[in-house]
């Protein structure tokens, strides 16, 4: 019995196996609530495309009252020298009416191609030349939407996921979290033990930050920057997430403006992610985690800033490079749930991961802006986000490594920042090392560890 004190919640747990029916499914349920936020993020690509356009030209007949339209397969030069102006109609008769040298913007709306898409919110709205502005404007408001659909979606999986006990835990719901555990056992076809969590077995868990027996502590979102070591983590994760979530959607949004057929220009870019999300899950126990984070953010800053050396007239070479920087980016992006998730301590993780996503989601709504600046200058969006991309590679140097390491559960157990925490904090806080630190063989092991 003497020995069983010391046991720590995943040996307590440990019956339930590695991963059986219970973890899978927890794992399919949450993958599938984040399909309907992917779809509705990129659909701007296509939904928010600016079709070729010019200005409508109408001449009205004096006889009968007819208008007579100019098709827009016409010549362009024949309505006006851009797409957003348009030569002065001289005279109104459709036998005297003439085209002079004059100028004027488009008074009376536009003409848009319909050869690759039939209809899009910028025809429909008109947000073109002097409107233009307004397309990153909806771009934005389209993601305000997927953020609120983001929170629905994750409100209806509690709805089906149970809390996790570990939580609950923290919380001195010792039954509730005995229950879930219960039934995770039924679902893989393990027996469990009589009692689960005794008083003695999971003293460490239901004590607060103080070393005290758990009474009624509640945590909130100013324990995030309550102490120095947790300041410095929630700051650092708040940056990467806000650049790192700006540069993958600006990368996202940015391929309708390449050369090329844009449906396969995003088919590409569809796999380039799916080769990032296996490589990263291929390095996951094999490379320490701040290494992980910077390789891939230094690699797609590096590829961005490449595309500034790149002949304008060299399309294929520039959309390589951004197929490339895409490609690290988006090991970044997923990377960041993990490594997130494992600074984080248990009893702010929710709060903290929620608070890290918001600023992500605040990064996805600047994004659209940083990629109108190419109606300006084209390469301008790839030297901001490899500019960004580089300096949060640099900062992510700072975060400790939590590779085979267990999930903190106390703000006093997490691990400090490389050289830029206090040295009172240091010491206390403790070794990750062995034995709090163990291999972990795959990915789904690790998974079963935060259930």
């Amino acid at each position: 019995m003497t020995g069983e004190k010391n046991r720590d919640y995943d040996e307590i747990t440990s019956f339930l196996g590695e991963f059986g029916p219970f973890q899978i499914a927890a794992f399919v349920l949450l993958s599938a609530s984040a399909i309907p936020n992917g779809y509705m993020g990129m659909c701007m690509v296509f939904v928010a495309d600016v079709p070729a356009h010019r200005c409508k030209l109408s001449i009205n007949s004096t006889d009968n009252g007819t208008e007579l339209e100019v098709p827009f397969h016409e010549q362009i030069t024949r309505v006006g020298p851009d797409m957003c102006s348009r030569y002065k109609l001289i005279g109104n008769s459709t036998e005297t009416a003439r085209l002079g040298n004059d100028t004027e913007g488009c008074l009376d709306g536009w003409v848009f191609s319909t050869g690759e898409y039939t209809a899009s919110i910028v025809d429909e709205w008109d947000l073109v030349c002097d409107n233009a502005w307004k397309v990153p404007l909806s771009t934005s408001t389209f993601f305000i939407g997927v953020l609120i659909g983001s929170y629905t979606s994750g409100q209806l999986s509690d709805r089906v996921i149970p809390e996790s006990p570990r939580w609950l835990l923290q919380r001195g719901r010792v039954e509730e979290a005995e229950l879930v555990i219960r039934n995770a056992a039924k679902r893989n076809g393990v027996p469990a033990p009589e009692v689960i969590f005794r008083a003695d077995e999971c003293l460490e868990l239901m004590q607060n930050e103080g070393g005290e027996e758990r009474q009624a502590q509640t945590y909130t979102f100013v324990d995030l920057i309550r102490t120095t070591n947790m300041r410095n983590i929630t700051f650092i994760l708040l940056v990467l997430w806000a650049v790192t979530v700006m540069v993958f959607y600006g990368l996202s949004l940015n391929t309708g403006n390449m050369h090329g057929n844009a449906y396969l220009n995003s088919f590409i870019s569809a796999v380039t992610e799916i080769v990032a999300y296996i490589a990263t899950w291929l390095l996951i126990n094999r490379a320490p985690r701040p290494t992980i984070l910077f390789s891939t953010l230094l690699f797609c800053g590096i590829m961005l800033l490449i595309i500034k050396l790149v002949p304008e007239d060299m399309h294929a070479m520039s959309q390589v490079l951004a197929l490339l920087g895409k490609l690290g980016v988006s090991g970044a992006y997923a990377f960041l749930y993990l490594f997130s998730t494992e600074l984080l301590p248990t009893v702010v993780r929710n709060m903290g991961l929620g608070v890290s996503s918001t600023a992500g989601r605040i990064g996805s709504i600047i994004s659209p802006y940083v990629v109108y600046i190419g109606v300006y200058s084209k390469i301008l969006p790839y030297i901001v986000f490899g500019t960004l991309s580089i300096l949060a590679a640099v900062v992510s140097i700072l975060l400790p490594d939590t590779r085979n390491c267990k999930l903190p559960d106390h703000i006093s157990q997490v691990k400090p920042i490389r050289s830029c925490c206090s040295p009172k904090e240091a010491s206390t806080a403790p070794s990750r090392t062995s034995p709090d630190c163990k291999e972990m063989s795959n990915f789904p092991d690790k998974l079963s560890k935060t259930v």
